[in-house]
């Protein structure tokens, strides 16, 4: 169930995210995934192959890429100013330089699935669509 939640066990020793009170510790865990942005730009519904550079230097912030697309190619999206990535089939195959130059970005998906091991073995920000 999303919300907040506190824990409280006894310290054994100090960490920097919990809050030390008389050797207990009070640890806040959140668990609520913020707003999902309107798309500036979606790829085309039957798009099924995102090819190489297709979209780079594009600058749409937040970028759709719709249920039919299998594939998205080397340097895709590089260079461009896209900020947060809507994936709507989990199982699309994503290059790891598909937003090269593009800085920590955001993406919304299905959890579990290709693009959401893709996200977390580049170090982007993921968050399930709910």
């Amino acid at each position: 169930m999303p919300g907040t939640y506190e824990l409280w066990g006894r310290a054994g020793g100090t960490h920097k995210l919990w809050k030390e009170s008389d050797n207990y510790v009070l640890l806040t865990i959140t668990d609520e995934t913020p707003t999902m942005p309107e798309a500036g730009f979606r790829t085309p519904s039957a798009l099924n192959t995102i090819e190489e550079e297709a979209f780079a230097g594009i600058s749409a912030e937040t970028v759709e890429i719709g249920e039919s697309t299998e594939n998205v190619f080397w340097r895709a999206f590089a260079d461009s100013s896209v900020k947060t990535v809507i994936f709507r089939n989990g199982n699309t195959w994503v290059s790891d330089d598909a937003f090269a130059g593009c800085g920590n970005i955001t993406v919304y998906s299905e959890r579990d699935t290709e693009v959401f091991w893709w996200a977390e073995r580049n170090g982007y920000s993921f968050y399930p669509i709910q």
